[in-house]
């Protein structure tokens, strides 16, 4: 445990710093979760990016949030290392091993900072390329949740859950890059399938193309009661939704991340990237495309229809090898 390493005593400001993407933002919520059940004296904030300071606000674990705000990015940078050198810190976790994450702890004023670089390991005074595993902290010895939501989200989520009947499938239809999306076809073959299974689905996302991609599998489905809550949910609330639901299915974006956090039975989608990669390999079933450059990451590849090779009866297999009354 960091203790034992003499860093902590258990009543230090500790400053961790993850400040995206969204999916890595909730890969490391279960290590402050587990930082703070072990230490609860200590004053922890977090600094992290918008809109992802939404989902760390609501952590009872964290204590502050300091944000980076995304618009004017590099003036807005400069003020929050302003803001860190302030509060005077004595601890620095740094999950963030990008050059903005290296500069950070040099300028941070912070004496203790833990973190890893490429080539500026000179940043940390101890060098950590798994911060989670410098800290000692094993995160399954301690009790979920690691993700907590607000009463007016869940609310809301249950007002969602209340319109169908049956099991509710968290369909996770977008993705940061267009390679890494499940083709439209295949969700609207997969309603297909769900409908006559008595399952329901309900779109999550955001932005203009899932939007889109939404709107084409909500008018082609058949027989199946779809719920298009695309761009319609902030991050709390979608997390409060994906509680409401039996099981998700989607491919390597944030949202996969939350069910995995969430505890949500999932079934994972993979072709540029690999699950093992992503911190993904553990959620439930993953498909992984049959091709001889899968987890290339090549995100302008020539075939941007890469998992459209998975078919939807696979992902029905695979939702009954996870749920037993499938």
């Amino acid at each position: 445990m960091v203790f034992e390493r003499g860093l902590i005593s258990g009543s230090e400001k500790v400053l961790l710093n993850r400040y995206s993407a969204m999916g890595d933002v909730l890969r490391v919520m279960p290590y402050a979760k587990a930082l703070k059940d072990a230490y609860p004296n200590i004053h922890l904030t977090w600094f992290v990016c918008n809109p992802w300071d939404e989902l760390v606000r609501c952590q009872p674990y964290v204590d502050e949030v300091i944000v980076w705000e995304q618009s004017a990015r590099n003036l807005n940078f400069i003020k929050a290392i302003s803001e860190i050198r302030k509060r005077k810190f004595d601890i620095l976790l740094c999950f963030q091993g990008t050059d903005r994450g290296a500069l950070l702890s040099l300028l941070s004023g912070i004496p203790v900072r833990v973190g890893a670089h490429r080539w500026a390991d000179f940043a940390y005074t101890h060098n950590a390329e798994d911060v989670g595993k410098f800290i000692g902290l094993d995160v399954k010895q301690f009790e979920r949740p690691w993700i907590y939501v607000t009463k007016e989200a869940e609310e809301k989520a249950k007002g969602i859950r209340e319109k169908v009947n049956g099991p509710l499938l968290f369909s996770i239809v977008g993705a940061s890059k267009a390679v890494k999306r499940w083709p439209a076809g295949r969700w609207i073959e997969l309603s297909d399938l769900l409908g006559h299974l008595g399952w329901s689905m309900v779109l999550v996302g955001h932005g203009e193309e899932e939007e889109n991609l939404a709107w084409e599998i909500v008018r082609s489905s058949k027989g199946l009661k779809v719920i298009n809550m695309v761009g319609k949910l902030n991050l709390v609330e979608t997390a409060a939704l994906a509680m409401e639901c039996d099981a998700a299915v989607g491919g390597d974006t944030g949202f996969l991340h939350m069910a995995k956090l969430i505890g949500l039975p999932a079934v994972g989608l993979f072709g540029p990237t690999l699950p093992g990669n992503v911190g993904l390999d553990d959620i439930g079933v993953n498909i992984v495309v049959s091709c001889d450059d899968a987890g290339c990451e090549r995100w302008g590849c020539p075939n941007q229809d890469c998992l459209g090779s998975i078919d939807a009866k696979q992902v029905i297999d695979s939702l009954k090898e996870l749920l037993r009354d499938f």
